[in-house]
């Protein structure tokens, strides 16, 4: 608990010394991202698209999901570079650099640059979902399968349903938990992609995965940790302050990994 408490306060001193640049980051990358679901809503207003009947049920139409889908198309290709470069800028504070702000851009400045990093994305956000996929899903698509011929002739009141559908809830809560667990195995690898540039991708899976192996728990632990601070982030204001701080706290701990590569 003590090695927690100092990685806390070391990260807490690096936020306070950078505050201004910090906020000033999450405020800038909040309202881009706010600017994406805006201009959803946007196009759903123009188009005339409801997602939403009479009743309150979802409406998933055609032109609803070739939106959707090409917002987060966009997202991917300008939300994502500009969220890997704010945290590759948090990374060089936490080496006591003065980083430019103008680093969250980084992956605009390079063509070369930017695919790689498009690349890093997809290819780290694959690895971490297969966890869910092989973890989650089975259980999901059975309790999708018993809601459906519930629906379809078992009484919903029925008492074995009742508790196979509270049994898969937890199986499916527990889960995501395991998947979560795992998936940290590539924790290290933004840290690693941030330190040298030119290693391949597989190289950097390989290397994090090494340096994760016995780590997957203390990552684990410190998120409990931080699970108080999550909460906090269903209001906007609070994410302004607490998504820097987690970002420079995981930097410090990244720049500690790094040691042992």
């Amino acid at each position: 608990m003590s090695d927690y408490k100092s990685k806390l306060n070391l990260a807490v001193l690096i936020f306070k010394k950078n505050i201004s640049r910090l906020i000033a980051m999450s405020v800038f990358l909040t309202a881009i991202y706010l600017a994406f679901a805006l201009l959803q809503q946007v196009a759903f207003e123009i188009l005339n698209i409801s997602v939403l009947d009479d009743l309150g049920e979802i409406i998933l139409s055609k032109k609803a999901v070739i939106i959707t889908a090409l917002a987060g198309i966009v997202f991917l290709l300008i939300g994502m570079p500009l969220r890997l470069g704010a945290k590759k800028w948090c990374f060089e504070i936490c080496f006591n650099k003065s980083a430019d702000f103008t680093l969250i851009f980084e992956y605009f400045s390079d063509f070369k640059k930017y695919i790689k990093a498009i690349k890093f994305i997809i290819i780290f956000f694959i690895k971490r979902l297969f966890y869910y996929l092989i973890l989650v899903l089975p259980f999901t698509v059975f309790r999708i399968i018993i809601s459906y011929f519930a629906q379809n002739g078992l009484s919903t009141a029925n008492e074995y349903y009742l508790a196979s559908v509270v049994f898969l809830d937890i199986l499916i809560i527990l889960a995501a938990i395991s998947a979560f667990y795992f998936s940290l195995k590539y924790f290290a690898a933004e840290y690693i992609f941030f330190k040298d540039e030119n290693l391949t991708l597989r190289e950097i899976g390989r290397k994090s995965a090494d340096v994760m192996k016995e780590r997957k728990g203390y990552i684990f632990k410190l998120n409990l940790l931080l699970l108080p601070f999550y909460a906090l982030c269903i209001f906007i204001f609070p994410i302004i302050i607490l998504i820097p701080y987690r970002n420079v706290l995981f930097s410090v701990i990244g720049k500690e990994f790094l040691k042992d590569i």
